[in-house]
């Protein structure tokens, strides 16, 4: 509606601007472009090839154009914009610049791609050439969107300085020819390929590339002129029947150049006719064969190339001769690996050769691609015996030896890459179109190998599915439309297909960390999911219903899970839906998205639903999700002997790869997918949906047996000497109309990548990223991701249980999980990634190493020597038996317990580190050695506690300095007999030092005699003594008050000093020598206390009674050490 609407305004328009110009013709008006991007350029054609309409519709066309100019000067950049319907080769001074440029038509349902190339390399200053050969198909039943209408757009910023006018289409300098020696082949191609055979006539061929050709009218040549959607519109860019243009988003194609092959004729060719010949390519490569033919030639001789893909494609190339000695090259691309020339008599063919192009990917250093997977298999594995050696590769090619294994990841990235071109595609061949489920499965696998320029074809194809999109209205409700298979006009809408287009743009957001896709494409992705609707009543109430022609705008396939046969369309449908929306519903939260809470609580609410319900499919009598088994709810139901028809593995594998099946479930899955001996193994998935398969016996831990899987069901497809893989298993009833290289066919390759090797992102765009390996049955990996933030590099090697991991990290955080055996430990060699501890994944344990540094990093695992430890703990535990443990102090004892209970856990850990075995014995080592410190026997210190209790009470009795030390000795006996932890000999000290203190206590001294003496010496009159007899008197005076003023002073000195100045007085001399001695003149108390030699007041009676109480108490006090 939005064209029509535009292409109608475009009329009024261009009618407005007619009558503008005509009104301002003599000012020589300029007319506006719709796309100022594009300036005054217009879309041309050869006027002589157009029909009533004014459209170039003729199908099968080659156009030449050629436009000669002069520069004055020469740009450093020089790009020019070039839109063409379908395709176009570019020369600038008979150089090619573009082999095969423009894209196969259908950004949307309505535009066109446009190139930018720049061609200032090219240029020359003064006289230029440009010439371009147009290809328009006109083929509407293909994979390619057909305007209707030839065309050719080209828009530079260059000046012709002969004119002084900018070199674009349109501009009347333009001359087109129809090519005369590009004629049309009789025999058609498959109906659903966009190109056509080729027939080229040397005899009309012209040299019109060479930049000394001068075209004319006389040589047939015309000005291009310019065409639109009708007569009025002049054809500018933006306008019908091409409408907007949308840049290119993916690169020019990568020219390998031309190469030589050995060439033999085939016997049984028909005499007289000519002869046959044979050229075996290196590989399935997508290519134009070229031929050299020498002077012997004879004119009008027709040869005829193709592939052994020709009997899927019918396209072909035919070279009719001219006389003499020659060289042709075609233009149409055709794959394969083996080139058939049939040469008629009177031709001599000296050399032939393909030229290769394709998708521009970085090639590896010894590789043709940048990721690689190479291996050794244990002679144990199946594989092993079964494989005779499949393609025989180049001997330039590194790994030429290839195992099964090994073979089945070259043969699907080679598959891959010849299945990549203006899209993805299902196949080279037969239709080149981009269904979105096999570009699923091609995207994830050029993840793992072909690099990061991969990238933007994998946007181009969500982009395109998704921009295709459109509403319609059945039964009063609205619907939105998303065809599986774009761009294209196939009618046809693989709903199922259609509803993992949303797991491909999660895989891509998570592989690369882009968001304009998930951006610019969530509304789509969540419209889609709302075509459907959840079953409400019935046993399977609560998941998500299939699809009718009723709602549907396209039948054909409407109702397709996969080739093969049994398809449970009901669990298709849930599980899909649920695949699906679990994906938008994290595209949704992905900043930049714009998403509404409505929308996300619609999501949450169903896929709630379905988590909560699926389990109604359960069939406990099959041990397998199933719902009964039905010529009519089941697509391609086949009934089958072994009973295999009653459950569809690829469902159960779906179910299992994303989420829906509990683990209790995981044994019984891996007896749906291996079989037992009374059960078959089930297999009624295609090798597109085998894919899932794998996944998830994978995911379930069971990588022994994915490999068994792997080589049961590609052992035949991988043998063939083909270097692809085909679109159905060998043997299946289907291989008959079957491709020999098939986009969807190389899913299991990942498996090899992602679980084997264990490599992939944990957040978007690898910035944070783990390697989980599951070995199975290989001895050796050497493996490289060519992953968005560089190349990561793994190498494994399993030599009798023993692991070595290397892992060359190219930054970011990265955890590395070493896969280990039950009794084993892992050791980081080299690299400094911190250790994680063990962790479970997949059924496994793996010790784990993190790190955000780039570098190499490499683990070596081994069986831990517990040795030692076993002996340590033996020892330790006989220890904690013995009496004498419990005369452990505390802080031993609970040491000693956490030490021993340790090392237990680590002799119990049957993944214990070497380093922890090795401390755990050591620190309970130390703990034994503390095992000497037995505590103290408290009685003696109890019983003299006790009696100090008796002197606290009095302390006040005592000499301060002798209480003091008395108290402190006393707080220290109560604190070791309150400490657990206390030694015999701190319990001596504390009884030795408290009992000394008893002893040395001292009653306070009793000062009342000095105090009475020193009264009365203070009252005498000194005046009529002799001064010998004062200075005696005076220093007893001054020692007998410091005496009592000092309050730690005993009872002793007390009375020396009292003794001392009483003499003191009694020896005071008058001064008079006839004067008798006699009483010293005192005023005051003429008593004079008598000094008597009281007892010691340190009583040491008291002493002797604490003695006699500890005696008593049958202590043995001797204040000797006791033994302990």
């Amino acid at each position: 509606m939005r064209k029509k609407v535009g292409r109608a305004l475009a009329g009024v328009l261009a009618s407005a601007m007619l009558t503008s110009c005509l009104l301002n013709i003599q000012a020589g008006a300029v007319q506006e472009t719709a796309d100022p991007a594009w300036g005054t350029a217009n879309w041309v054609w050869d006027a002589n090839s157009l029909d009533e309409s004014g459209l170039a519709s003729q199908p099968d066309t080659w156009m030449n154009f050629r436009r000669d100019f002069t520069l004055k000067s020469l740009p450093d950049k020089a790009e020019i914009k070039i839109a063409v319907d379908a395709k176009y080769w570019l020369y600038v001074n008979g150089e090619e610049v573009v082999w095969e440029g423009g894209l196969k038509r259908g950004p949307n349902a309505e535009d066109t791609y446009y190139d930018v190339v720049d061609i200032a390399p090219y240029l020359h200053e003064g006289e230029n050439s440009i010439a371009i050969q147009t290809w328009y198909w006109g083929n509407t039943g293909g994979h390619h969107n057909c305007s209707g209408s030839g065309g050719l757009i080209v828009s530079t910023d260059l000046v012709d300085v002969t004119n002084n006018t900018v070199i674009e289409t349109g501009d009347g300098r333009w001359w087109s020819i129809k090519n005369p020696a590009s004629l049309s082949d009789t025999k058609g191609t498959s109906w659903l390929v966009a190109e056509y055979s080729t027939v080229y006539d040397a005899t009309k061929e012209v040299d019109w590339i060479n930049p000394n050709y001068e075209p004319s009218k006389e040589k047939g040549w015309s000005i291009a002129r310019n065409i639109g959607e009708d007569g009025a519109d002049p054809g500018y860019a933006g306008d019908g029947p091409w409408n907007d243009l949308v840049e290119r988003n993916i690169p020019q194609w990568k020219d390998y150049g031309r190469k030589s092959l050995d060439f033999e004729a085939i016997e049984g060719y028909p005499s007289g006719e000519g002869q046959k010949y044979q050229a075996k390519l290196p590989y399935n490569a997508q290519m134009v064969p070229y031929i050299v033919l020498g002077e012997g030639t004879e004119s009008e001789k027709s040869i005829v190339m193709y592939s052994d893909t020709f009997n899927r494609s019918s396209e072909r190339i035919t070279y009719i001769t001219k006389d003499g000695a020659q060289e042709f090259e075609g233009k149409n691309w055709i794959n394969g690996d083996y080139l058939y020339f049939e040469v008629p008599v009177g031709v001599e063919l000296k050399e032939v050769g393909f030229r290769e192009t394709g998708y521009a990917v970085e090639a590896g250093e010894n590789t043709d691609f940048l990721g690689y997977f190479n291996s050794v298999v244990d002679e144990s594995d199946p594989a092993v015996s079964s494989f005779t050696g499949g393609h025989t590769w180049s001997a330039d090619e590194v790994s030429t030896d290839n195992n099964f294994y090994d073979e089945l990841w070259k043969k699907a990235v080679r598959t891959l890459y010849v299945t990549m071109r203006d899209q993805y595609m299902d196949c080279p061949d037969r239709e080149r179109g981009q269904y979105i489920g096999d570009a699923i499965n091609e995207m994830e696998e050029a993840f793992y190998s072909l690099g990061t320029s991969v990238n933007a074809l994998s946007e181009k194809a969500i982009r395109n599915i998704c921009d295709w999109q459109f509403e319609y209205e059945k039964n009063g409700r609205t619907y939105y439309g998303m065809s599986n298979v774009r761009p294209g006009m196939l009618g046809q809408e693989i709903n199922i297909q259609s509803l993992g287009t949303a797991l491909g743009a999660w895989n891509l957001y998570q592989f690369t960390g882009g968001v304009d896709v998930p951006i610019d494409c969530y509304q789509e992705l969540y419209n889609y999911l709302t075509n459907y609707d959840m079953v409400t009543e019935g046993d399977y109430a609560g998941t998500v219903k299939p699809r009718t022609l009723d709602d549907l705008y396209w039948s054909n396939l409407a109702d397709w899970c996969d080739w093969g046969n049994n398809q449970d369309v009901a669990i298709a449908t849930t599980a899909w839906w649920y695949i699906s929306a679990t994906s938008v519903r994290k595209i949704a939260d992905i900043p930049g998205v714009n998403a509404t809470q409505e929308q996300k609580a619609w999501m949450d609410e169903r896929i709630a639903s379905v988590e909560n319900s699926f389990g109604k499919f359960w069939n406990e009598d099959l041990k397998a999700y199933a719902t009964p088994w039905s010529t009519t709810t089941w697509g391609s139901a086949k009934e089958l002997e072994d009973g295999s028809h009653l459950v569809d593995d690829r469902v159960n594998a779906l179910a299992v790869a994303y989420g829906l099946v509990p683990e209790e479930h995981y044994d019984e899955m891996r007896d749906l997918f291996m079989g037992t001996d009374t059960a078959p193994a089930y297999r009624n998935a295609s090798i597109y949906m085998e894919k899932y398969v794998i996944q998830a016996l994978y995911l379930m831990g069971y990588d022994k047996d994915a490999m068994e899987r792997i080589q049961s069901r590609h052992m035949s497809s991988v043998n063939k000497l083909d270097s692809t893989m085909p679109e159905f298993f060998p043997g299946d009833p289907l291989e008959r109309i079957g491709t020999k290289n098939h986009g969807w066919s190389g899913g299991s390759m990942i498996a090899m990548s992602r679980y084997a090797t264990g490599v992939e992102p944990t957040a978007p765009g690898y910035a944070e990223w783990h390697v989980v390996p599951q070995i199975g049955n290989f001895t050796d990996i050497d493996t490289r991701v060519p992953s968005e933030i560089g190349n990561i590099d793994v190498k494994l090697q399993n030599q009798d249980g023993m692991v070595t991991m290397q892992v060359t990290s190219p930054g970011n955080h990265a955890e590395f999980w070493v896969p280990l055996v039950e009794g084993q430990s892992a050791v980081q060699t080299s690299g400094t990634a911190s250790y994680q501890g063990i962790r479970q994944a997949y059924g496994k344990s793996y010790a784990v190493f993190s790190t955000s540094e780039a570098g190499t990093f490499t683990f070596t695992t081994g069986v831990s020597d517990k040795d030692i430890l076993k002996q340590v703990i033996a020892y330790a535990q006989s220890e904690a038996v013995q009496e004498e443990y419990s005369h452990v102090i505390a802080d031993v004892q609970a040491s000693f317990s956490t030490a021993l209970k340790y090392a237990v856990s680590v002799d119990e850990d049957q993944y214990a580190r070497q380093n922890e075995i090795d401390d755990a014995w050591k620190a309970l080592m130390k703990e034994i050695h503390k095992l000497g410190f037995v505590a103290g026997d408290k009685t003696t210190l109890a019983q003299l506690i006790e009696i100090s209790a008796e002197y606290q009470a009095e302390i006040d009795l005592y000499i301060p300095d002798t209480a003091d030390e008395f108290v402190a000795a006393l707080d220290v006996a109560r604190n070791t007999l309150a400490d657990g932890n206390a030694l015999q000999q701190d319990v001596e000290r504390a009884e030795s030092d408290l009992l000394q203190a008893m002893i040395n206590l001292r009653y306070r001294a009793d000062k009342s005699v000095l105090e009475q003496v020193l009264s009365k010496a203070s009252s005498i009159d000194l005046s009529a003594y002799t001064t010998e007899s004062i200075a005696t008197f005076n220093q007893a005076f001054a020692d007998a008050q410091a005496i009592y003023a000092d309050i730690n002073a005993e009872q002793e000195a007390a009375d020396c000093a009292a003794a001392a100045l009483q003499g003191a007085i009694d020896n005071l001399q008058f001064v008079t020598d006839q004067q008798t001695q006699k009483e010293p003149n005192v005023q005051g108390d003429t008593n004079v206390t008598e000094i008597k030699g009281n007892a010691k007041t340190g009583d040491y009676s008291s002493i002797s009674f604490v003695t006699v109480l500890l005696s008593l108490a049958g202590v043995g006090f001797a204040l000797s050490k006791k033994r302990r």
